[in-house]
């Protein structure tokens, strides 16, 4: 939803001026620009091999998605093992995060493949092995 900027009434003072603004920004300024260059570097070495948004095209799809928090986990455990001499684990991670942020905005149903099927079991167990069968009799 856009902000209706002249309808707010919200005032808020930053700092010691008295100068006043509609709301306290988040502190981007926090965020490390390596972190964010290591990110797009990982992202443009996979938009040159794969295409920029190839990676977009699977956000619904819980199967692709359970496979990012996969890698995800494959890249912390790598990390832990031998850290980044073999690949950049911690850019692979944040891809990964980015990724399943990405998820969690545009598809979160798609996170339903991932997020408490630990404990599943029984009835519930056997409705979900139904349907991802079926999510999968369907791609072929």
């Amino acid at each position: 939803m856009r902000r209706k900027i002249e309808e707010e009434t919200n005032k808020v003072t930053t700092g010691t001026s008295v100068a006043q603004s509609s709301f306290k920004a988040l502190n981007f300024n926090l965020i490390s620009p390596h972190t964010l260059r290591r990110l797009a570097k990982r992202m443009s070495v996979g938009a040159q091999k794969y295409g920029s948004l190839q990676w977009r095209q699977g956000l619904n799809d819980a199967e692709y998605v359970a496979d990012r928090f996969n890698h995800l986990v494959e890249h912390l455990l790598n990390f832990m093992e031998s850290g980044n001499e073999i690949d950049d684990n911690i850019g692979g991670m944040l891809w990964a995060l980015n990724c399943l942020s990405e998820v969690e905005r545009l598809a979160p149903k798609a996170l339903s493949s991932i997020v408490g099927i630990n404990d599943l079991f029984g009835r519930s167990a056997t409705a979900f092995h139904k349907e991802e069968m079926k999510r999968r009799a369907g791609k072929k």
